[in-house]
């Protein structure tokens, strides 16, 4: 009887909710070959699942359940954060044009382009069209990305634990996300994750770590570009 009552406490529905969501969206992703769809999705139809997935439907489960969203973290913080991030963003530019050079950075993120349209004839030709697009697409799945992680989902299993529990669900699933990228990006997205999410409760916000992801995120792909050329 108690744990049927637990159950039917918000914030563990919540938490539910949040690691459910998660593991259903690495089954559709495919990008763990040990769990995959057998149906793999073309680049826009992973992107549009992910973004509905990662931003649209927490945003309803919580609205919902009658709780704020300012609550799991979708609220403006200190600037100071924000600048502290852009900062961190530039500063680690050096550290992506060496990872970059790599074969398998190079051939993971120049097909991703490839498949969206963002290069056109490897190694030589740019869409610029496409390569704005394509960026465009990336930011807001960053966004989703770290409102689904650093927001909802930390903060719906910080809330039925503790903190520590709360950074450590969202990083192992984090990583585990992150599964067929290059190595390098799958090592340090644990490490990076445990960070962001200490800092997305300290600002009380998930702002700053967006705006982390997003910049590394660009900045890897024009160095990306500027290593093949």
């Amino acid at each position: 009887m108690k744990l049927i009552a637990f159950a039917k406490d918000i914030d563990t529905r919540l938490a539910g909710s949040g690691i459910g969501l998660g593991i259903a969206l690495l089954y559709l992703n495919g990008g763990w070959s040990a769990f995959r769809s057998a149906n793999p999705m073309s680049f826009m139809e992973y992107y549009l699942v992910n973004d509905i997935g990662l931003l649209v439907i927490p945003i309803i489960v919580i609205t919902i359940f009658g709780r704020d969203l300012s609550e799991y973290g979708l609220q403006t913080c200190d600037r100071k954060h924000l600048y502290v991030a852009l900062a961190i963003g530039l500063l680690f530019f050096p550290i992506v044009l060496i990872t970059a050079k790599s074969a398998d950075f190079q051939s993971y993120y120049i097909n991703a382009m490839r498949q969206s349209g963002a290069i056109t004839d490897y190694p030589l030709e740019l869409s610029v069209f496409g390569l704005i697009r394509h960026q465009v697409i990336l930011v807001t799945y960053m966004f989703a990305w770290e409102w689904f992680f650093r927001g909802y989902l930390l903060n719906s299993v910080q809330r039925v634990s503790n903190s520590f529990v709360g950074v450590l669900v969202q990083a192992v699933l984090f990583t585990v996300m992150h599964l067929g990228k290059p190595t390098v990006e799958v090592i340090s997205s644990f490490f990076g994750a445990v960070i962001l999410g200490m800092w997305a409760l300290r600002s009380r916000s998930m702002l700053p770590c967006f705006v982390v992801h997003a910049l590394l995120t660009v900045l890897n792909d024009v160095a990306v570009i500027m290593q093949a050329r």
